[in-house]
């Protein structure tokens, strides 16, 4: 069969045109079961309901998503009943006000531009009123993305709408068209950083020491390669395939991809990342690189489909907490990464997908290094790993989430099972709340009042320390972080991975008349104009207080040894994440972890105990962050010339291990 002009678009790509074939792959079969999940929410009027927060969403991109995909199943099937209700969602979105549909403008026009090259010289006849929409939208498209100064849309806005600009030039002929694609796609590749990895704020970035926003390399990385194949320029496919490239030393052999950034483990990241590599692997000859796309896109599949809910839908992040929202960003909607998700898929089985050969795992440890982005990797025989080894610096722009915290495990795999859950940055939603009574309520924000009084409210969620795995220091008002780092040296030998890393603290106001005079602010900033955003910026600042950090990598173990300059009166504190489902006892001066098949034991240092802990969520799942502190410090931990020597162990054992053995087996490997 014909895929219309989408076929002539992308001339140097292999599509599939074996309906059966394409209709019964593994790819087909999941979209269509989001489909039906999808359809199953939507109203007679064509919008799609979010039974999770109880909208349509109509500034959001899922009808247009589950516009191109209804029609994508008709020229499969034939069943007209896919094409109705394609265009039954699609009349809903374009009669929704332009002003309602802000923000999400640029990403329903991609959907929209493919459906039209996909109506157009197909075999199969197209209702005209489908057709008479989607050329109206086209002839009459809006944007929001733009370069101009002070917009605060992403990079990856721009990137999109590039590629949209230049699917209207190639289906329209308008001149103005690809003058504004070009000009848009000269910015995008400016955001690529020279080891590979794109970013997606801000619009310039010149700081050697620090990393800009990294959360949408892998759609930008797939519309930069959409663009290249779309105008047939190489050396633009080639800086895609550098980020391809990237991609597939950051990836967890169980396809884990997308540990950083603002939300991680997203599904669409997933989504994007799959369609890029099937593209790529098709149009490439090389073909151990096409072996290694091909693979890696295979486990983006498996580790995405993984998490699928019983009603065919796939959770946006996998801790299966969409009803909480929790884990995840405000922005992400159930409806909406699932019909995005679904297209990504079905554009994917129409591709042609290469051949791969079975791949040998390389017994040898391997370390990738990326120094501009800060991530360093760590592929062994038993274990791997990965940290971002770079503070954001962009503190004004993502206050303390910590998700950017540097020197933190971000993954941590052991004899092929998951140990450690993905950064946290927010406590649990209870689902009880909207059900309080007004006295229940009351007495609970009279509570959060007296609270944020004592201490600044906003650590409670959002926290770098509670990425775990870092020191920290701790005085009277305030806590000194190693967030800044200013000097990173990567090294090994015949024993070890070596990560030496220097940098600065960053003293956090917790408490005191500031965070005080913060909450008044927030309090009544619908009511009158308060500097809101100054006095959180005043709670924040660089210190001159040095620390440095020695990470030593084994395939059984990692050993962190810290060195910290400090005073008499100060505390000296560390912390630690882990999952909470797991059997965890903490005695001996040491923590011990069981989860099925794994754990390990968590050294710790003279004298330290367990303060507190506390629950919260990530992507992963449910997460205790662990609150350790040096007692009698100051007679007790080992002092030279004012600085404070720390050393945390974590080692990795099968289930069926003795400790005592691993103990013994660590000890003698250490020395």
């Amino acid at each position: 069969m014909s895929w219309g002009l989408l076929g002539k678009l992308l001339p140097s790509i292999s599509f599939n045109t074996n309906k059966s074939e394409v209709r019964t792959s593994s790819y087909c079969n999941l979209a269509m079961s989001i489909f039906k999940y999808l359809a199953y929410h939507q109203q007679e009027n064509g919008a799609i309901f979010d039974s999770n927060i109880q909208s349509t969403l109509n500034g959001q991109y899922h009808h247009t998503n589950f516009s191109l995909s209804g029609l994508l199943m008709y020229l499969l099937t034939s069943d007209e009943a896919y094409c109705t209700r394609s265009y039954n969602a699609l009349k809903y979105f374009v009669e929704v006000p332009l002003h309602d549909k802000a923000g999400g403008i640029d990403f329903n026009n991609f959907p929209i531009l493919i459906l039209y090259a996909l109506i157009n010289n197909t075999e199969l006849e197209i209702d005209s009123s489908l057709i008479k929409l989607v050329e109206h939208y086209i002839e009459n498209m809006s944007n929001h993305a733009s370069l101009v100064k002070g917009t605060t849309y992403g990079n990856n806005f721009v990137a999109l709408r590039a590629v949209n600009q230049l699917l209207r030039y190639n289906l329209l002929g308008r001149q103005e068209d690809i003058d504004t694609s070009e000009r848009l796609m000269e910015a995008t590749l400016k955001w690529q950083l020279n080891d590979g990895v794109f970013y997606d704020f801000p619009r310039e970035f010149n700081d050697p020491q620090g990393i800009p926003s990294l959360t949408y390399h892998s759609k930008i990385t797939l519309m930069v390669l959409l663009y290249g194949l779309l105008s047939k320029e190489n050396h633009i496919i080639n800086r895609a395939i550098k980020g391809l490239e990237v991609l597939t030393a950051l990836m967890a052999e169980d396809g884990e991809a997308f540990y950083y950034g603002r939300t991680n483990n997203a599904l669409y990241g997933y989504a994007c990342g799959i369609f890029a590599f099937r593209l790529a692997a098709n149009f490439i000859e090389c073909n151990s690189l096409k072996d290694v796309f091909g693979q890696c896109e295979d486990s983006l599949f498996n580790y995405c489909s993984g998490n699928m809910n019983s009603d065919g839908h796939l959770s946006i992040v996998p801790n299966r907490l969409e009803k909480e929202r929790c884990g995840f960003d405000n922005y992400m909607y159930v409806t909406v990464y699932n019909a995005f998700t679904m297209t990504m898929l079905l554009l994917s089985s129409i591709v042609e997908k290469s051949a791969c050969s079975i791949h040998n795992h390389n017994c040898s440890p391997e370390a990738s290094y990326f120094a501009e982005s800060g991530f360093m990797v760590y592929k062994g025989k038993k274990l791997s790993t990965a940290f971002g080894l770079k503070g954001h610096n962009y503190y004004q722009q993502y206050k303390l989430d910590p998700r950017f915290s540097c020197c933190t495990p971000l993954f941590l795999k052991f004899n092929g099972h998951d140990i450690l859950p993905t950064i946290p940055f927010s406590a649990p939603v209870s689902s009880k709340r909207k059900y309080q009574s007004f006295p229940v309520k009351f007495v609970s924000r009279l509570k959060k009042v007296f609270n944020e009084f004592r201490s600044w409210g906003y650590l409670d969620n959002f926290n770098p320390l509670h990425a775990g795995f870092l020191p920290y220091i701790e005085t009277t008002n305030e806590w000194l972080m190693p967030l800044c780092v200013d000097a990173v040296t990567i090294s090994n030998d015949n024993k070890f991975q070596k990560i030496y890393v220097q940098g600065r603290f960053v003293a956090i106001k917790r408490k005191g008349f500031i965070p005080a005079l913060l909450f008044i602010c927030n309090f009544l900033t619908n009511k009158i104009n308060v500097p809101v955003e100054k006095l959180q910026n005043m709670m924040i600042k660089m210190t001159d207080s040095f620390f440095e950090r020695e990470i030593l990598i084994h395939d059984n173990f990692i050993h962190f040894k810290d060195k910290i300059k400090r005073s008499c009166s100060d505390r000296i504190c560390f912390g630690l994440r882990t999952y909470s489902d797991a059997l965890i006892k903490v005695e001996n001066a040491q923590l011990i972890f069981k989860k099925t098949g794994c754990g390990f034991l968590f050294l710790l240092d003279n004298n330290e105990v367990l303060r507190s802990s506390k629950q919260l969520c990530s992507s992963k799942g449910m997460t205790t962050y662990w609150d350790f502190i040096a007692d009698n410090h100051k007679d007790k931990l080992e002092n030279i010339d004012g600085e404070t020597i720390l050393q945390h162990t974590l080692i990795l054992f099968d289930e069926n291990n003795d400790l005592k053995k691993i103990r013994t087996k660590f000890d003698a490997v250490f020395v």
